[in-house]
């Protein structure tokens, strides 16, 4: 019963955070769309889920840089900046990432800088980045040769977390979603390291992804809190 429960439905299982399947096509009734909205993405994104939410913003921009870790640059977060004021963004507008970790370390870094900080919604589209850094609050691009060292804790206003956007990711980047679940049930919670141990098909099932999120990221923010 609780499979089908988050199976079928949306569930809000913290103040700011979303989890459910087809959330992305309800973006509208969870975020404040009616402004100026930049919505980051990399070119390894599928474009209709950024296309999902820019037609559901009233003034809608969209942002694309090259995937990769070496997108983590002053250069990039110096061009999202440009293009926000380009666009005449205020304090009063917003900018949404679609995309794994790095789209999220980017867009919410931006969003902390421009006019000392506006709204920042985060919408992780890899289980890593479902699991882990979509909800810290961390943001940050590499300097120096060194990985993370000019950032800011910059919390989403919301996260919007839709497993169906998992369909479309490679084996790999799944199961590095799925390794980041096993050291956190390792080291934060027996229950879940056995929940996981006893379902030998873990990754092909979608209905069991929502619960397993849904229970890191309870644990997640227990941690932060």
């Amino acid at each position: 019963m609780i499979l089908q429960n988050y199976y079928n439905m949306s569930k809000q299982i913290a103040e700011n955070i979303i989890l459910g399947r087809g959330a992305l096509s309800h973006v509208a009734e969870y975020l404040n769309l009616n402004r100026k909205v930049l919505v980051v993405t990399d070119d390894g994104v599928p474009s209709a889920y950024t296309d999902a939410i820019l037609s559901a913003c009233k003034n809608g921009y969209k942002f694309v840089f090259e995937h990769g870790e070496e997108s983590k640059s002053f250069d990039t977060l110096q061009a999202i900046l440009k293009k926000m004021l380009d666009c005449g963004f205020t304090r009063t507008d917003a900018v949404v990432a679609v995309g794994g970790g790095v789209t999220g370390d980017m867009a919410g870094f931006a969003a902390s800088c421009y006019m000392r900080g506006v709204d920042f919604y985060n919408i992780p589209t890899t289980l890593l980045a479902q699991v882990d850094s979509s909800v810290g609050g961390k943001t940050a691009i590499n300097f120096g040769g060194v990985k993370n060292n000019i950032g800011a804790f910059y919390m989403p206003k919301m996260v919007i977390i839709d497993p169906d956007v998992l369909s479309t990711l490679t084996p790999r980047l799944l199961h590095e979603g799925l390794a980041e679940a096993i050291k956190m049930a390792a080291t934060s919670d027996a229950g879940l390291f056995e929940y996981i141990e006893s379902d030998g098909s873990l990754d092909s099932k979608l209905s069991v992804l929502i619960v397993l999120l849904s229970w890191l990221i309870t644990s997640q923010l227990c941690r932060i809190r």
